[in-house]
């Protein structure tokens, strides 16, 4: 049994759950970016309103002036609730939590007064912002994020109404958002108002993101023409927007998009890993397989049924992959952890990486992938196998064992010689 063939079994385990381990790893990043929506109502319809100038040599995605980005909310009536974004860093001084009165530099952004109602996300405490706190000459309005609101101010619900330091200027807290709430475009940690003169509104200095909804029954592409339309109106109007026109993305698409090809590369390669892994389990079987002939033969011999004895093997070879895929599930636990540690503040939707329901499925699924892959060659031998053969030699190999032993060589020769190969294109590239 495989208890006097411990380090043949050890060795199997761990290539399979260095292969599941680093599937499920590089997978839990796919599902946290790629595949999750958006955390807001209905995100499908929540879209990136940007400039195109790459038709004249420009880029492709450039931010707006906020004079077009008053045309825009103005008179996009494909578009609902289009929303500005910039970043926004202010000083806050005071006491904190702790009663030391230390200056904290904050991660924020000015925002138009319709950003949360265009996202669908109401305020845990307070309210959001409303026409009336993005007038022009308005009062300094705030609403804080759930974790500044914790470690500042130990999540006392007296701060909805008070006054709070920013750049030497008192704001009002209005609101206060829920934990789970995450910003679009900006990660802020506080929100204020832009207030825009809209009489006033400059054109010539871009500085802007916009976001916005799609208008009730109107899909992407419709809106996209609309857009089209309205901007060819406008450089009529003004001569400097000449060369630009509006282009409509998908607010996943553009957050997600420049680290989309790499992930998914990332994913295939971590793939090849595994079916290396298999490959290798498998002769491990097959050499076990081997060393059992005769006793197979004399069992198919005195009548056992040969799906029995392969059914065995796979048996055999779905405990293998089951320790691996859990052994691989601890390892892709830690491996997580210490990607997210060491990626880039700016990475986006790390906080949506997580070793949930999904990469659980995912890694039992890949387990018993696995399995049947690493138990299929022993399991063919032994249906092909004679056993007249098998009673004759006893241990040794037969014709019906060397040809899957060696195809599975030749198999993962070839895979060792692709993944050297994508490595040099990558490296070339």
């Amino acid at each position: 049994g495989w208890r006097s063939q411990r380090g043949a079994t050890a060795i199997a385990i761990v290539a399979l759950a260095l292969g599941i381990g680093a599937t499920t790893t590089v997978f839990a990043f796919v599902s946290g970016a790629l595949l999750k929506p958006l955390p807001y109502p209905d995100p499908d319809r929540l879209v990136m309103v940007l400039q195109d100038r790459s038709a004249f040599g420009g880029p492709a995605r450039e931010v707006i002036s906020p004079g077009l980005f008053v045309d825009w909310s103005r008179r996009a009536a494909a578009l609902e609730g289009v929303s500005a974004i910039r970043i926004w860093s202010p000083n806050l001084t005071g006491k904190d939590r702790s009663g030391l009165d230390e200056p904290e530099r904050l991660a924020g952004a000015a925002v138009t007064g319709d950003y949360f109602h265009t996202l669908g996300i109401s305020p845990l405490h307070g309210r959001a912002f409303g026409r009336d706190d993005d007038r022009f000459g308005a009062a300094n309005t705030v609403i804080l994020s759930h974790r500044l609101w914790m470690r500042r101010f130990a999540g006392d619900p007296g701060l909805i109404g008070q006054t709070i330091t920013l750049d030497s200027q008192p704001a009002e807290v209005i609101g206060i958002m829920p934990a789970t709430f995450r910003g679009a475009v900006v990660d802020a940690d506080i929100w204020n108002t832009m207030r825009l003169d809209p009489g006033n509104a400059p054109r010539g200095i871009i500085m802007l993101r916009a976001i916005a909804r799609l208008a009730p029954g109107a899909a992407l592409e419709q809106a996209q023409a609309a857009m089209t339309t309205l901007q060819t109106q406008l450089q009529q109007e003004d001569p400097e927007l000449l060369g630009a026109r509006a282009r409509l993305i998908p607010l996943h698409d553009d957050i997600v998009g420049p680290v989309k090809p790499v992930l998914l590369v990332l994913l295939g390669s971590v793939f090849m890993v595994l079916l290396i892994a298999c490959a290798n389990v498998a002769s491990i079987l097959m050499a076990r397989a081997t060393k059992r002939r005769a006793e197979m033969s004399v069992r198919v011999s005195l009548g056992a049924d040969p799906w029995r004895l392969i059914r065995q093997l796979m048996t055999e070879s779905a405990l293998l992959a089951g320790a691996g895929g859990l052994l691989g599930l601890f390892l892709a636990t830690f491996g997580v952890k210490t990607l997210i540690a060491m990626a880039p503040p700016a990475a986006p939707r790390l906080h949506d990486v997580e070793i949930d329901g999904v990469v659980l499925l995912f890694t039992a699924g890949i387990a018993a992938f696995s399995a049947m892959l690493a138990g299929l060659a022993p399991g063919l031998s032994v249906a092909r196998g004679s056993v007249a053969a098998g009673l004759r030699e006893g241990a040794r190999e037969t014709s019906g064992f060397s040809r899957p032993r060696g195809l599975l060589v030749m198999a993962e020769v070839a895979d060792r010689k692709s993944t050297r190969l994508n490595s040099s294109h990558q490296i070339i590239s």
